[in-house]
């Protein structure tokens, strides 16, 4: 870095780092999307409570006893299975002449890379994801969960850019309700 021109050595070139520079502001705008998805820097209190082995509580001591019958529904076991498959099976369907996205991996410190590690083998063993061969990639980052750690998230904007979108009419749930609102008192007759 040369400090008496404020000029930068990058792979493509020398950039100025004047802020009103033309080229510097190309280059931030660039830059922009991966830096907004990326909210903070993990700090190292996060990492380690992502890092840290989850303790198993036992559903009977939080469940109230009148709904112990269902204590099934709470178990840790049955969370961490996938629910079998059903008869339909969902496609992203995208705008034709389109290629699925292949994003690039976002900065990532040696730590949040053994977050990473961690979770991709947590929900490899679960079954909840396995190894693809998928032309079409989406990067992921991390963000700092409110009571700290870290939450995985995954960069769809690409391909979402190139969905085609359902159009079909939500219904208003204020009209819904009207509807239905005498609905009980009619059944009981």
């Amino acid at each position: 870095m040369d400090k008496m021109n404020r000029e930068l050595q990058l792979q493509d070139g020398i950039t100025s780092l004047n802020p009103k520079d033309q080229q510097t502001q190309e280059l931030r705008a660039s830059r922009k999307t991966a830096a907004d998805m990326y909210l903070s820097g993990a700090s190292l209190e996060d990492i380690h409570k992502a890092l840290e082995p989850k303790t198993l509580i036992d559903p009977a001591t939080k469940v109230p006893q009148h709904y112990h019958e269902f204590l099934k529904a709470f178990d840790q076991s049955e969370a961490d299975k996938l629910p079998p498959h059903r008869d339909c099976d969902h496609e992203i369907e995208l705008q034709p002449g389109t290629t699925p996205p292949h994003g690039p991996l976002y900065g990532m410190s040696q730590d949040e890379l053994l977050v990473l590690r961690k979770f991709l083998q947590e929900n490899l063993d679960k079954g909840f994801i396995r190894a693809s061969t998928s032309p079409a990639a989406s990067p992921v980052l991390f963000a700092k969960k409110p009571g700290g750690g870290l939450r995985f998230c995954v960069d769809y904007r690409a391909l979402n850019a190139i969905t085609i979108k359902n159009s079909y009419p939500l219904p208003l749930i204020q009209e819904t309700l009207c509807r239905i609102q005498d609905a009980y008192n009619e059944m009981r007759g």
